[in-house]
């Protein structure tokens, strides 16, 4: 069944205010009143255990894509970073695979953040400086999950100009307005990447590094209510841009000796699939999620492609 026009509306409202792909503002705060809880655990199937090899310090890199999950699965570390309890590197924290790690990802994360530290709520009361993430890797670290690049090119101005138009009903000419600097920032994005693997190798030389794909937010043919306002340019440049990124971060993986992996048919779990099978949603009122991230159901097949790595 396809939302309503008053699903559609809040959807728009939410596509308006919300930052996709980890691109929520340094000062952001989307958790709403959850509470602490422990984490949810994969329903993926457990591996034989005789063919399991047991990595003892996993980290987990990177954005909001790794870090948001669940409205109510509770959150671990500082809270402006949103560490959903059921987000995938939890997920796999709790896996036959891992037996001890920590989950250092952080909304809002860029390149410069994984390096160096980040100054948040800069002259607020709350202000706090959250160390580089890399910092987090030692000698010992032998697995790392990575995360990053859409921040870096500003997904969160192109999602804003969706949901204005979504908001307005005015048909979206995005992929005109934005397509020059999102090609610019694709084009310096290798070399930033490159940055970040060659500090992870700096720090922890024998870790294996997987670096996972952005689960698309919208598709080529997708036609749901909510998007109605987006032209079919705009859909198809939408779709364009994300291959495109995962393709940036699949060869700097490949650089570098690391894995890349992206659920299996993520293109047919976007935000205008039905409720039970969207990976990523628009408003994530009818998948306990938050706007445009990852539903834990989408964590859990994140969980479960990077288990299938291993």
């Amino acid at each position: 069944m396809r939302p309503s026009r008053t699903t559609a509306l809040a959807a728009a409202g939410a596509f308006a205010a919300a930052v996709a792909l980890g691109a929520c503002g340094a000062g952001e705060d989307i958790s709403g009143d959850a509470d602490p809880q422990d984490t949810q655990s994969s329903d993926a199937p457990a591996a034989d255990e005789s063919s399991v090899r047991t990595y003892d310090h996993y980290v987990a890199l990177g954005d909001s894509y790794a870090a948001v999950g669940g409205r109510d699965a509770g959150f671990s570390g500082p809270r402006f970073c949103q560490r959903s309890g059921d987000n995938y590197p939890s997920l796999l924290l709790q896996s036959d695979h891992v037996s001890g790690g920590e989950d250092v990802t952080c909304q809002g994360a860029q390149v410069p953040h994984l390096l160096s530290p980040r100054q948040t709520h800069s002259g607020d009361p709350g202000s706090a400086q959250i160390p580089a993430q890399i910092d987090t890797l030692t000698q010992d670290t032998d697995l790392v999950t990575l995360s990053i690049g859409g921040n870096d090119i500003d997904f969160g101005g192109i999602v804003a100009c969706y949901g204005r138009s979504m908001v307005n009903q005015v048909a979206s000419q995005c992929g005109a307005e934005l397509d020059t600097a999102t090609d610019d920032a694709l084009a310096d994005l290798p070399s930033a990447l490159d940055s970040v693997y060659e500090g992870i190798a700096d720090r922890a030389p024998q870790a294996r590094i997987i670096a996972t794909g952005y689960v698309p937010l919208l598709g080529e043919s997708d036609s749901c209510t909510q998007i109605g306002a987006i032209s079919p340019e705009d859909r198809e440049w939408a779709a364009d841009m994300i291959g495109a990124l995962n393709d940036v971060i699949e060869e700097a993986a490949q650089r570098h000796g690391a894995d890349f992996v992206l659920p299996a048919k993520a293109d047919e779990h976007t935000a205008c699939a039905d409720a039970d099978e969207r990976w990523v949603d628009f408003s994530g009122q009818e998948t306990n999620s938050f706007p445009m991230h990852p539903t834990p159901a989408g964590h859990e097949a994140v969980a479960r492609a990077v288990e299938e790595a291993l």
